[in-house]
Order: structure tokens, then sequence, then C-alpha cells
């Protein structure tokens, strides 16, 4: 996962962020009281990037009414995330780096119809 997300970086979401943040564990952003920027001392970010990769909405907290699990399949999701042409850079760029890896097409597959790459 590592690798995938030092490959990911390297490509620009539509707002011109980095695309990691499609392929970031917490679906939530941190907490924003205990959250320090970049710069300022005791921020655990070392760049803007990484800033920028915690803080991308994917999710409108302000709906959350259930479980993590069921609005990470569900949402709602904030119109951003739902671009299609993020959730689907991601989803191509998953597909290409896993095509040689035995079994891993079957895994995809049933994401090909939705093109989600979260």
């Amino acid at each position: 996962m590592e690798m995938l997300e030092t490959y990911i970086v390297r490509f620009c979401a539509q707002d011109g962020s980095c695309m990691n943040y499609m392929t970031r564990q917490n679906l939530f952003p941190p907490a924003a009281g205990s959250d320090i920027a970049y710069g300022i001392t005791g921020s655990v970010y070392n760049s803007p990037d990484k800033e920028i990769t915690a803080w991308h909405r994917i999710f409108d907290q302000s709906a959350a009414t259930d479980s993590l699990a069921n609005h990470e399949k569900s949402g709602p999701f904030t119109d951003e995330y739902l671009c299609d042409s993020d959730r689907g850079k991601v989803f191509d760029i998953i597909t290409v780096v896993f095509a040689s890896l035995p079994g891993a097409l079957t895994i995809i597959k049933p994401l090909k119809k939705s093109h989600d790459g979260r």
C-alpha cells in the first residue's frame, strides 16, 4: 500500500491537490481542535500537501448518522469526492498497477461499474 501511495501522490486531483487523498485510510479529516496546521510548532504535517491530503473532504460529516462502515459504502459524499474524474483516475491507476498480479483483477472487477478508486 505504501508503494501505491508513493505512486498515486504523483498525480493531481481535479482541484490541483494530490490524488492520494482518495486512498487515505480515514474517511473523516482530523478533529479541528486537536490538529495543528503545517508550519506551526507541533504540527504532524511535514508539507502543505500532507495537510491538504488529510483535510480534503470526502464525506459530509454534518450528515453522519450511521456506522463508519455504512458511510464508507454509501456516503453522503461531498461533490468533490463524487467527481468522476478523481475516483475514476485512481481506479485506472490501481488497475494498471495491479494488472500483472495474479488474482488482482478478480478483486478489482466488481468495482469496474462504479469506477471508484477509493
